[in-house]
């Protein structure tokens, strides 16, 4: 079972995510030296990276980016959804083993900005 999704697919065998978080607002000291915040909003950015995968899985993931044109997509992670832009920032070509063995896998990583 796959811990995230992009728009309804499945990303299958992913390892490692980096969430970061901005922080949509401003900040000034007074005149008195105290810091203030004013917060409208805090966005998530994912760095998701896969395990080899087949090259079918990877295609089914490239093509729906490319037919939206990498607008905005739902993103899905442990059963929460987002509105999100979807950059696939490598594609690596690997060789493994598993089902049977794959000479044309593929090792992604992608980084998924909230809306």
């Amino acid at each position: 079972m796959s811990i995230a999704k992009i728009g309804g697919i499945p990303v299958p065998y992913v390892y490692a995510i980096v969430i970061e978080r901005e922080v949509i607002g401003d900040e000034e000291r007074t005149a008195g030296g105290k810091l203030r915040r004013d917060v409208v909003a805090v966005k998530r950015t994912w760095r998701l990276q896969t395990r080899p995968m087949t090259k079918a899985d990877a295609t089914a993931i490239t093509n729906h980016l490319d037919a939206i044109m990498y607008g905005t997509t739902t993103f899905e992670l442990e059963g929460v959804s987002v509105l999100a832009y979807v950059d696939i920032d490598e594609e690596e070509i690997v060789q493994f083993g598993n089902p049977g063995w794959q000479r044309d896998g593929r090792q992604l990583t992608m980084t998924i900005r909230e809306q």
